[in-house]
């Protein structure tokens, strides 16, 4: 928190112990209700209930990550846990959740999106949803896949609600990121941001949409740069960079914003889940428009459940916390989720160095690492290759276990890769020159159709000597 708040350091009330399940793999949790934190610094000026988590941040930073059950039987456990009773719900006031080390989980700010603004809240209001309501009719949102785990149980049970209310439901992705099964590969802008067809109409519609609510952005920046500076910095930093390099493109919503990823969500629920491929340090950020009832933010290893009104803000380490949204029983929700992809801020060029000692050599994506290994350091002895197994798989390491397991392979395979990178460049050279063999160059099915032919050739060579 800023050093304007004030956190009393070991005061709890007398308040029950509320328990629950941790969504990554620990036991069952206490809960209590703590003294309240004051922040009275630049636009937010508000006191926060505190909840504290009865366990320290070191049981799950860094551990691995407990998949929140996708099952429909799941989420209607949860829903049932709404109805016995031991959730607190929270209305008009904001809140804090952290663990007894203090390290913050949840944050949500009431009236947080119009916190220090000059402009009056209805008016930026009405900005934000009248944009977000001729966006989604010049691009109408998707519907989630069947397999699309967050937004499954909605699908099922809600979606022919929604069509004999004649709205639409739905959701688009804006974010560079990574071809599925290549994370270490370059940036690509995602299918929706693309925009297609149309006549460039979506694109037109999207970037006048990034425009209008680029406040927003701008806000949950500030208030995370008031509540959390350090990480902040870190999260800015990121995004500077994928400015610079150019991967944010028109997506870009200012220097002092920190999310390269924006989820527009229509009238979707959301049913249990933690979303692990975010980048584990960073907010997640939800604020919602228009007017409805239900869709609530539940937080089941505390147990709360936060009304959000339009104009609220939730920070979330959306990584290490189970949250879901509830129904909307009313009316229409436009709601902008804005978050951080893990692998993305890895790929940022951030001078991947080789671990190879004494080599220096430094790489903007980790799978330029393969054919340097294979170049430079084919000639390594097996001792020195056993030593940077040990040391990438070393806690202190930069690198993640996958990375560590993908650079053990590359240097046990460093001399036969070597063999075939340079059988390639010898091939060319050959093409270059004319004297190619003719099978380079050659598709592997254009190859194995002529092998069959000369094949059939032979037995027919063959049969015909026979006969004669």
């Amino acid at each position: 928190m800023s050093s304007s708040a004030t956190k009393p350091a070991a005061a709890k009330s007398s308040l029950p112990k509320q328990k629950s399940m941790g969504a990554i793999g620990c036991p069952m949790l206490n809960v209590v209700e703590g003294e309240p934190i004051t922040v009275n610094d630049g636009p937010i000026n508000t006191t926060f209930r505190r909840f504290v988590q009865e366990r320290h941040s070191n049981t799950f930073l860094g551990q691995p990550i407990a998949a929140v059950p996708k099952t429909r039987e799941h989420a209607e456990k949860r829903q049932e846990e709404l109805r016995d009773g031991s959730y607190t719900t929270i209305t008009t006031d904001s809140f804090r959740v952290e663990t007894e080390d203090g390290f913050g989980l949840i944050m949500g700010i009431k009236g947080g999106m119009y916190a220090g603004q000059s402009e009056p809240s209805d008016v930026l209001r009405e900005k934000s949803e009248s944009s977000f309501r001729t966006f989604v009719e010049a691009y109408p949102p998707e519907e989630p896949k069947p397999d699309e785990y967050r937004h499954k149980v909605a699908m099922e049970v809600e979606k022919d609600e929604w069509k004999e209310k004649g709205y639409a439901i739905g959701r688009l992705l804006l974010t560079p990121w990574h071809r599925t099964g290549d994370p270490h590969g370059p940036l690509y802008m995602s299918k929706h941001a693309k925009a297609k067809g149309c006549g460039g109409k979506k694109m037109a519609a999207t970037k006048a949409f990034l425009e209008a609510t680029a406040w927003e952005h701008q806000q949950v920046s500030r208030c995370i740069r008031l509540l959390d500076p350090e990480v902040w910095s870190d999260m800015n930093q990121n995004y500077q960079k994928l400015r610079n390099n150019g991967d944010l493109d028109f997506l870009d919503q200012g220097e002092d914003c920190v999310h390269h990823g924006l989820a527009p969500i229509l009238n979707l629920a959301a049913q249990p889940h933690a979303d692990v491929g975010n980048d584990p340090t960073s907010w997640t950020s939800t604020n919602s428009w228009g007017d409805y009832e239900g869709a609530c933010a539940v937080f089941p290893e505390s147990k709360i459940m936060f009304k959000m009104e339009p104009g609220d803000l939730v920070l979330c380490r959306a990584t290490y916390v189970e949250h879901w949204i509830t129904k909307i029983t009313n009316g229409q929700r436009y709601c902008n989720t804005r978050f951080t992809k893990r692998d993305v801020v890895r790929s940022i060029p951030t001078d991947i160095k080789c671990p190879v000692p004494n080599c220096g050599k430094m790489y903007a994506h980790f799978n330029s690492l393969s054919g340097h290994i294979a170049d430079a350091h084919h000639g390594i002895s097996d001792e020195t290759a056993e030593l940077v197994t040990t040391e990438v798989k070393s806690a202190s390491s930069a690198f993640t276990d996958k990375e560590a397991k993908q650079i053990r392979k590359w240097l046990k395979d460093r001399v036969k890769k070597r063999e075939t990178r340079l059988e390639g460049k010898r091939a060319t050279a050959k093409k270059r020159r004319g004297i190619m063999p003719e099978h380079v160059g050659k598709s592997k099915q254009v190859r194995k159709s002529e092998h069959v032919e000369e094949s059939q050739q032979d037995a027919d060579i063959e049969y015909v000597g026979e006969t004669q």
